[in-house]
C-alpha cells in the first residue's frame, strides 16, 4: 500500500532474545475459551499497575483490574474470529507446569482506502521479567502469524518500553526513527475504523497535529487512562540516562502516546555474530549470556 514511500534508515537492532524454557502461544478469537480471558484478567491484577494518585479518581492508588467481560468488550473483540488474538508467554516449570509471564493482544482491520492495520490493543509482562526481550518475542509472534501483510502497525501506551518494542519488531528501527511524518498522515484515517472503542474514540492530542496537548505533548492520545506516574517517571529518566532521544514528547495524565509505523517486511540486515532469536510457537529457547549485564539485565544498548 506504501511501498512508494521509503522506510527510515534502519539502525540494524540487534537480534531479540528469549528466555530459557519459554513458550510462545497464539489464539484467534475463534479458538479462545473464557478461561483463557479469566487468566488474562488475573494476570493483570498482579502485573498491570496501579490506578493514579489524582482524587478525581474513586480507585486512586489501587491496583489496575480487568473482568474477563471487559477484556472482550474493550480489548479482545473475540467474536471478530481472526481479527483479535491473544499471544501468551508461558514458561516451563515442569513437564506439567507453566507460569504465565505476559501477554500480548491485537486486532486487525482494512480500512475503507484498503489499507491494512494490526493494532496492539494490550500488552503486559510479568513483574520480574521485564527487560529480557518477552514483550519483543510476543510482538514477533503477533507480526509472524499476521493473517495479511499488514501496511500498518500501532499501539497506544503509557510506557516507553512498549512504544520502543513495537517501533523495533514492526518498524525495524529505534524510537528516535519514529517516521512522524506518517503518523501525522495516516493515524486518524486508521484509527477511525478500529474495532476497540478505545482507540476509535480517543482523541488525538500534541504539537505532531497542531493541537493543545497540554505539556509539550508531541503525539497522544487522550484516553482518560490515568496509571500511577512514577514507574513512567523510573522508565524515562533511564532512557535518558541512557542517552536515548524521545520523539513523542511529554505526557499529560489521562493520555496515552500513541505510535503508528508503516510495517517493515524486509528481511533483517546480516548480522556480524549470530545470536538468539525470538522464540516460535511452540519451541524452546535459551538466553544468550553474552546479552546480559552484571544484574542480570538485557543490555541497554539492546532496548
Amino acid at each position: 500500500m506504501f511501498s512508494n514511500r521509503p522506510l527510515p534508515p534502519r539502525s540494524s537492532p540487534p537480534p531479540i532474545p528469549a528466555h530459557p524454557s519459554l513458550l510462545i502461544t497464539n489464539l484467534y478469537g475463534f479458538e479462545t475459551l473464557d478461561s483463557t480471558l479469566s487468566d488474562a484478567s488475573r494476570f493483570i491484577a498482579k502485573n498491570y499497575g496501579l490506578w493514579s494518585q489524582n482524587p478525581r479518581l474513586r480507585r486512586r492508588g489501587r491496583p489496575i483490574l480487568m473482568s474477563r467481560r471487559l477484556i472482550q468488550s474493550e480489548l479482545f473483540p473475540r467474536h471478530l474470529r481472526t481479527q483479535a488474538q491473544i499471544v501468551r508467554a508461558l514458561r516451563l516449570e515442569s513437564p506439567n507446569a507453566e507460569r504465565y509471564c505476559g501477554h500480548v493482544i491485537a486486532v486487525n482491520w482494512v480500512t475503507p482506502e484498503g489499507v491494512k492495520v494490526c493494532w496492539v490493543t494490550h500488552m503486559v509482562v510479568k513483574e520480574g521479567m521485564r527487560g529480557l526481550g518477552l514483550a519483543e518475542a510476543m510482538l514477533m509472534e503477533v507480526k509472524k502469524s499476521s493473517v495479511m501483510q499488514y501496511d500498518v502497525f500501532g499501539i497506544v501506551s503509557a510506557h516507553p518500553h512498549a512504544i520502543m518494542a513495537v517501533c523495533r519488531v514492526f518498524g525495524g528501527y529505534g524510537v528516535e526513527e519514529l517516521d512522524m511524518e506518517f503518523m501525522r498522515e495516516r493515524a486518524a484515517t486508521c484509527m477511525e475504523f478500529c474495532p476497540v472503542r478505545y482507540v476509535r474514540e480517543g482523541i488525538l492530542r500534541g504539537t505532531l497535529w497542531g493541537l493543545e496537548g497540554g505539556n509539550v505533548a508531541v503525539a497522544s492520545l487522550d484516553t482518560e487512562f490515568m496509571v500511577e506516574e512514577e514507574p513512567l517517571r523510573m522508565a524515562m529518566r533511564s532512557l535518558f540516562a541512557r542517552g536515548r532521544m524521545w520523539p513523542l514528547g511529554a505526557l499529560p495524565e489521562g493520555q496515552e502516546w500513541l505510535c503508528v509505523v508503516m510495517a517493515d517486511w524486509s528481511e533483517p540486515e546480516p548480522k556480524s555474530a549470530p545470536g538468539p532469536v525470538a522464540v516460535a510457537v511452540g519451541e524452546e529457547a535459551n538466553i544468550d549470556p553474552r546479552l546480559l549485564v552484571a544484574d542480570n539485565t538485557i543490555d541497554p544498548r539492546l532496548l
